[in-house]
């Protein structure tokens, strides 16, 4: 289950770079604001649930921090994801997580897409820390 208040990508449609600008969600895309992450960080968890298509098609998640919901200036890079490939096939379904700290209040998740990949499973959310999975 999501919370769409921690959700940044929620099934984003990927057909080339998303760039969230605002506080409403537009095609799946956020800018959140989480007042600051605190001495802990946030933890950020990028998931393809579907295999992407496409010739050469890359995404490449990357966390960006800023003091101004708009993001027109003063734009932090954080921790920039894997990229998730179509050469990939269905490896490229997966998650990364990755800890994440800023004193800046907004928050958004930049998808640079390449190639010609299609990818309408992509979710990037706050999540409350890596899986812990058990092997049995």
């Amino acid at each position: 289950m999501r919370d769409a208040n921690l959700s940044f990508h929620d099934g984003t449609t990927m057909t080339g770079t998303v760039t969230p600008t605002s506080l409403t969600r537009a095609d799946g895309s956020a800018v959140l604001d989480v007042g600051k992450s605190g001495a802990a960080g946030l933890w950020v968890q990028v998931t393809c649930t579907a295999a992407m298509t496409g010739s050469g098609g890359t995404v490449t998640p990357k966390v960006q921090y800023c003091a101004d919901p708009a993001f027109g200036s003063g734009v932090e890079d954080g921790p920039t994801f894997p990229a998730i490939t179509t050469a990939l096939g269905a490896a490229s379904i997966g998650r990364v997580i990755k800890l994440c700290q800023s004193k800046l209040r907004y928050w958004r998740v930049l998808m640079t897409g390449g190639g010609t990949e299609t990818a309408n499973t992509v979710y990037a959310d706050i999540v409350s820390g890596p899986q812990r999975d058990t092997i049995a």
